[in-house]
């Protein structure tokens, strides 16, 4: 599991490293000083990433791997089906 600091983008979803084994998740279809381009908080401890919703009022989420959790996000934000469908008007939740 990566520890340090950097970023990816998966799925239009883009995740900035912010200290040892702690990650934002941001809406990389988003400009930089949108405050809804921070969607989550990622923090790799245990063996486990524990995410915490920023954006959106969902419950404190626990995944396996760094790459389960910003599947994750990008699924439950809506990215996903935006990026897929450009013209898709409404966020999906899954």
């Amino acid at each position: 599991m990566p520890t340090g600091t950097g970023s990816s983008r998966a799925g239009g979803a883009e995740l900035l490293g912010v200290g040892d084994g702690e990650w934002v998740a941001c809406d990389a279809t988003l400009p930089e000083n949108d405050p809804r381009r921070v969607l989550a908080h990622l923090d790799c401890k245990n063996g486990r990433v524990e995410v915490l919703w920023v954006r959106d009022q969902w419950p404190e989420s626990s995944f396996g791997t760094l790459r389960e959790a910003l599947d994750a996000v990008a699924c439950a934000s809506g990215l996903r089906a935006r990026m897929s469908s450009p013209s898709s008007a409404g966020e999906t939740r899954t």
